[in-house]
């Protein structure tokens, strides 16, 4: 038998194996944080469903740890991209925000005009305007305003919206006017949302190139381009470019925040997918 001595002595070396373990164990384990996440875990839910689930992961009093002010963001208005929409919103409301300037496609190209808005913004900004009219009921019935209104009713609670539905059809000179006329009522508060939705209906591998395609001329400003591109590429350019023309007056740093989509997490990733960005446009410091 073990004398008392010999005991201590095992002891004394079982401990120091279980530190040096633990030391050469903490070289290798990530310790990093959780992955981001921008897709939901669940499927075929309501849109309240997809919403709850997206502010859970996404608290308000996350700390987003940014400097540089956000002027501009395009997020998708896919239920399921639901979290990566709260994120996007999240990192907005760590800054001051009086109004909404949202952008985003027409998919019916119903009423009667290129560009559709409300009638207070009618009044207020295009009032002299032939692009623009007021049909409210196709504001309300638009997927592209009306999956947006909850996460910024819940991150921007203060803030307004000034919604603006663009069709396919409009040109790039109707473009540079509609940038001209919003430029001239913009304020410092004011932030620019792009509700888009990018590659639809394609197997993955292909909305992966149509992805890299679009991404390519956004980063290089290459306008008269990504007005050509359809639903392949994504659901409404003229947003996107529009809201370039209107930054076109800063400084600014564009940040691919996100790039996901729908069929990634699917067992058959040749069913018809859509994708998403999150884009983020940072103002510059002088």
């Amino acid at each position: 038998p073990l004398t008392i001595m010999e005991k201590i002595r095992a002891v004394i070396v079982l401990c120091l194996a279980v530190v040096v373990l633990g030391l050469f164990s903490s070289l290798f384990i990530d310790r990093s944080s959780p992955a981001p996440v921008y897709l939901s875990s669940i499927m075929g839910a309501s849109a309240e469903e997809y919403f709850s689930e997206a502010i859970h992961l996404w608290p308000k009093d996350f700390d987003p740890s940014q400097e540089e002010a956000l002027l501009a963001i395009v997020v998708p208005h896919h239920v399921p991209a639901s979290p990566m929409i709260a994120h996007a919103f999240l990192q907005l409301s760590h800054q001051s925000v009086e109004r909404v300037v949202l952008f985003g496609p027409n998919h019916t190209e119903a009423g009667g005009c290129k560009v559709i808005t409300s009638e207070e913004f009618k009044r207020e900004w295009f009032a002299a305007n032939e692009l623009v009219c007021v049909d409210e009921a196709v504001l309300e019935s638009e997927q592209a305003v009306y999956t947006l209104r909850p996460f910024i009713s819940h991150y921007l609670e203060s803030a307004t919206v000034v919604p603006l539905l663009l069709s396919n059809y409009l040109s790039y000179e109707e473009v540079e006017e509609l940038s001209s006329t919003i430029s001239q009522q913009l304020a410092d508060a004011d932030v620019l949302v792009g509700s888009v939705d990018f590659s639809h209906y394609l197997p993955l591998d292909e909305a992966t190139k149509m992805d890299e395609e679009t991404l390519a001329l956004i980063q290089e400003n290459k306008h008269d381009e990504l007005l050509t591109f359809d639903q392949d590429h994504l659901d409404s350019p003229e947003s996107i470019v529009l809201i370039q023309k209107i930054l076109e007056m800063h400084d600014t740093s564009l940040v691919v925040q996100a790039h996901e989509n729908f069929v990634s997490q699917q067992s058959d990733t040749t069913q018809p997918s859509t994708s998403y960005f999150e884009l983020l446009w940072y103002e510059l410091e002088e």
